[in-house]
């Protein structure tokens, strides 16, 4: 059997049994792993003794892009790592649990034979992927436009704490589903387990622009894009910042989060304990 049919069954073995096994690296990770300023051994042997998988979300590839000189070293990473490009698309706006929410992309990467491997290196520098990109910047900018005018038309009255919270919470589900033409699955609503991935990325901007009233910057889109997918891993490595609202968030019962939330560090000496949310 293949590496890459084994490693189908096992994920949806995984899924059936409502068993999470992605490991989730933010961009930043990516980056310090191909420029070999970590090591990817630890990290290497840490998933394959787990049986787990390493997830990189379809937009990840995308801004990548933006060095191309980090193309030939991330294709090397991808020669050895067990890493699988997963996207659920719009799917999760149905309201199914997590693990039943339907992937539309699930290709594991294998770059061993050397025409895979260039051919990877080219889509990366040359490719329409890099188009990808700019419109991720599209998107950036009008994601802030809409998000500074939704918070300066809050009253100034308004008293900033979680009691506001679930309201909110409910509202966004609601119109994210009107948006994308979906019905509202009534019953997922109160369901913490569906629309996790739209549960922890509202929570973040909750966190961050509602409670602490932290002003926007250029790479929090990017954030608020992980955090959607990192609702459905097992464990995440991201920066300080986003782990902190990860771990209020783990506080709400409203919201699904990673088992396990860690910093860039993790990566040189992964821990053997699976449980919790740390950052360090």
């Amino acid at each position: 059997m293949s590496e890459k049919v084994a490693s189908f069954i096992l994920r949806q073995i995984n899924r059936l049994n409502r068993v999470r096994d992605a490991v989730y690296l933010d961009t930043n990770a990516w980056s310090k792993l191909a420029k070999r300023e970590i090591s990817h051994e630890p990290l290497q042997d840490w998933v394959r003794e787990r049986g787990y998988h390493i997830w990189m979300a379809r937009f990840q590839m995308a801004e990548l892009t933006g060095d191309t000189r980090l193309a030939r070293p991330l294709a090397e990473l991808l020669r050895v790592l067990p890493v699988v490009i997963l996207d659920r698309a719009q799917n999760e706006f149905y309201g199914e649990p997590w693990y039943k929410v339907r992937v539309e992309l699930d290709e594991y990467i294998q770059l061993k034979d050397d025409p895979i491997f260039n051919e990877f290196i080219s889509q990366l520098i040359n490719g329409p992927i890099r188009k990808a990109r700019e419109q991720l910047k599209a998107d950036a900018e009008g994601f802030q436009i809409w998000l500074e005018s939704a918070l300066a038309a809050i009253p100034a009255d308004t008293a900033r704490t979680w009691k506001e919270f679930p309201k909110r919470l409910e509202h966004w589900i609601r119109s994210q589903c009107e948006r994308n033409n979906t019905p509202v699955n009534e019953q997922a609503l109160s369901n913490p387990e569906c629309f996790v991935g739209l549960r922890l990325s509202y929570g973040v901007l909750f966190w961050r622009y509602f409670i602490n009233r932290q002003p926007w910057r250029p790479p929090d889109y990017v954030d608020y894009l992980h955090a959607a997918d990192m609702a459905y891993a097992e464990v995440v490595v991201t920066e300080h910042n986003l782990a902190e609202c990860i771990r209020q968030l783990a506080r709400r019962p409203e919201v699904h989060v990673p088992r396990l939330v860690v910093g860039l560090s993790w990566l040189e000496n992964p821990s053997n304990a699976v449980t919790g949310n740390k950052s360090r």
